[in-house]
């Protein structure tokens, strides 16, 4: 939680005092934000999506979770640019059955991955593809799980900073996300464009 009495100066913000995030909501954008006891501090410590699903996966934190999220300490005033930066709408595991993953979560996975730039994904035309990674849950014969799927978007039109569109892939995941659903992909969230005009 953050710490009152522990006084920061900052060189954008002044003095203020002490909160906590992971590495990668300090210098990341669109990661999510997950907070603990939102209710009993207004800037409780916070991580990322790509740190709570590792979370998720120990059942607790330890200290591989603790090892993955770095946390940084941060004054009062950077931790709410961060909360603005890394907090969007995005579709829910529990509510949907599957939601988009950030470029944090696929760098884990191919960290010598080049992304397209945001000026290029911009001028994909109507009709061309995008791809970007999905998390969708999935059910075996031990229950529910979580399964990450790079999958194609065919992009049917731009909207601020957002592709609205269509999956253009069959998920290998069988569950409530089909091929041809409308899905909507911020540019930040795009790893890969398939065009032959670009």
């Amino acid at each position: 939680m953050s710490e009152p009495t522990w006084p920061v100066e900052c060189d954008h913000h002044g003095k203020s005092h002490a909160t906590f995030v992971c590495q990668h909501l300090a210098r990341g954008q669109g990661r999510g934000f997950f907070t603990s006891e939102p209710d009993a501090d207004p800037r409780p410590d916070a991580w990322c999506f790509a740190c709570e699903q590792v979370v998720n996966a120990a059942g607790e934190w330890n200290d591989e979770s603790e090892a993955f999220a770095a946390i940084r300490m941060l004054c009062a005033g950077c931790y709410d640019e961060v909360r603005r930066r890394n907090t969007d709408v995005r579709r829910s595991l529990d509510v949907d059955g599957w939601c988009l993953g950030t470029r944090a979560d696929v760098l884990v996975v191919t960290p010598d991955l080049v992304f397209a730039a945001p000026e290029r994904v911009a001028r994909v035309p109507e009709g061309e593809l995008v791809k970007t990674l999905f998390y969708l849950v999935g059910t075996s014969e031990k229950g529910h799980y979580v399964q990450g799927e790079r999958m194609w978007v065919r992009v049917v039109r731009h909207s601020d900073g957002w592709i609205l569109g269509t999956l253009a892939s069959e998920p290998e995941t069988s569950g409530t996300l089909v091929e041809g659903a409308d899905v909507e992909v911020p540019y930040h969230l795009v790893i890969d464009v398939w065009s032959d005009v670009l």
